[in-house]
């Protein structure tokens, strides 16, 4: 069952005579709409709306080649980074072992050796600090990119071959807002959607 919105109310589904249609809920009492809208109607103007971020497949599979370059890029850059960071950890606290172990050999006097540590200290910090950034980044966006552009390609495919059900996925994992005032039905994509509806206009 679609679930959306007629303004800032509800809307819930009845079935009269086989067929679906879909009225205010009323949740709030003061709503004086009225009307009703057939499931066959709102799908087909769900189905108009999602054709604005359509993606045919000429288009996809360029776009899914440019992803997976993308993502190697991305990774072999990770993987660099994260054996800079080590390999610097590894120095710096090689060097404070040295140092500590000189001032204990009198080679370092403390006021020396206490300037020496806090620096190097701080250099720690921060290298592990990067460290931890590069750990806890999502470097395989790849999967949420490949679900943005199976959705727009999904809304390019034709009318008989999406079901009201796929049409309604497909709404609530793109939508801002949707309003239905009488026989009208208005979506408003959510982003990423909307900048690819901006860039599908222009292609």
């Amino acid at each position: 069952m679609l679930i959306l919105l007629w303004m800032l109310y509800s809307m819930c589904g009845e079935v009269q005579k086989n067929n679906v249609y879909y009225r205010c809920s009323h949740h709030d009492r003061q709503c004086v709409n009225t009307s009703y809208i057939s499931e066959k109607v709102m799908t087909a103007a769900l189905r108009r709306h999602l054709s604005r971020i359509a993606i045919d497949k000429k288009l996809f599979e360029p776009l899914k080649y440019s992803l997976n370059i993308s993502l190697k890029d991305e990774q072999n850059f990770h993987k660099k980074e994260v054996t800079r960071i080590n390999l610097e950890i590894e120095q710096c606290t090689e060097t404070l072992k040295k140092m500590f172990i000189d001032q204990i050999n009198k080679v370092l006097d403390v006021d020396l050796w206490l300037n020496f540590k806090n620096e190097y200290e701080v250099k720690l910090n921060k290298l592990n600090a990067e460290l931890q950034r590069y750990q806890n980044a999502n470097v395989d966006y790849m999967q949420t990119d490949m679900k943005l552009l199976e959705i727009c390609h999904n809304a390019s495919l034709p009318y008989s071959k999406l079901s009201p059900q796929e049409i309604a996925q497909m709404v609530w994992q793109t939508y801002s807002s949707v309003t239905v005032q009488g026989k009208s039905v208005k979506l408003k994509f959510a982003e990423p959607f909307d900048t690819i509806e901006k860039l599908v206009r222009t292609v």
